[in-house]
């Protein structure tokens, strides 16, 4: 039987990494604090952190089985388990709601005892500058999305910032919080429409094949 998440070790682990840019080699802080969490990576400017990649099936499943939440459903039938493409455990969960990240978020705030957020465009654009190309339709040849890590990172440290999917923010989308913003473009998506300047607002109840969430995670 699996383990539950919410009896998992909350201890923060540190895992120091290089990663190269245009400028050399640049150290990052890079931490989970959990084994199951998603892995953190702190950016420069101090004050917070952000996930190094999409929150992943795997992670979701966390917790989808220590509160029985998550949805069952998305627009296109199918449902984060299934989308209607495959996936592993390593790919990035699809068929998501801003609400349901909301919720991911909370409970994840609950089990580690650090404040887990969605992160606002302003902290995601910063984060995403630079970010190039990533996995799309028409470069993989197939329908669906890529593990995470299949594309970057960028020069602070994040992988598929852009393509893979359309991530949700924290903000509203223009002045309407019954939707929310998205940033960064997806794998169905046209080239053109994979960059950091991407954004569009989507309904928060919504879940679809092409939309997913990473954390921010704010540092003491």
């Amino acid at each position: 039987m699996p383990r539950s998440f919410d009896v998992l070790t909350t201890a923060l682990v540190l895992l120091p990494l290089l990663a190269a840019d245009a400028r050399g080699q640049q150290r990052l802080d890079v931490f989970r604090d959990c084994a199951q969490c998603p892995e953190m990576v702190a950016l420069p400017e101090g004050g917070l952190a952000l996930g190094r990649y999409e929150v992943t099936v795997g992670e979701y499943r966390q917790f989808a089985s220590a509160t029985g939440g998550g949805g069952d459903s998305c627009l296109s039938d199918g449902s984060w388990r299934d989308p209607g493409f495959a996936q592993t455990d390593r790919h990035p969960v699809a068929c998501v709601s801003w609400d349901d990240a909301q919720e991911y978020v909370s409970w994840l705030s609950r089990t580690t005892g650090a404040t887990y957020r969605l992160p606002t465009e302003e902290e995601w654009e910063r984060a995403a500058a630079g970010s190039q190309r990533g996995c799309d339709n028409e470069r993989t040849g197939h329908r669906g999305t890529c593990p995470v890590g299949s594309h970057g990172p960028n020069a602070a440290g994040l992988s598929d910032m852009v393509g893979n999917l359309w991530e949700w923010m924290e903000d509203c989308w223009e002045g309407d919080c019954g939707s929310r913003v998205l940033r960064g473009g997806s794998w169905y998506d046209v080239v053109e429409s994979q960059h950091p300047g991407a954004r569009l607002g989507g309904n928060a109840e919504h879940r679809t094949y092409d939309g997913g969430f990473r954390v921010a995670r704010t540092l003491d």
